[in-house]
């Protein structure tokens, strides 16, 4: 598991939706409903919305 945490550290802390696809190697379709359905938490700022690394990690249930 530490593993996979010291490979999302290439990525910034607060990510775009795009960002979210990559890190997670999924496409930005599937990382839309995640975001929208709740199941990755995240802020909408206008049209954008930022998902902090950590709501990421513990969607995975990685420790940080």
């Amino acid at each position: 598991m530490n593993n996979k945490k010291n490979t999302f550290s290439e990525y910034p802390d607060v990510l775009t939706v795009q960002q979210l696809a990559a890190m997670l190697r999924i496409s930005t379709k599937v990382a839309y409903k995640l975001v929208n359905e709740g199941t990755i938490k995240s802020i909408k700022i206008g049209r954008n919305f930022k998902i902090a690394k950590v709501f990421v990690l513990d969607y995975l249930e990685i420790p940080h």
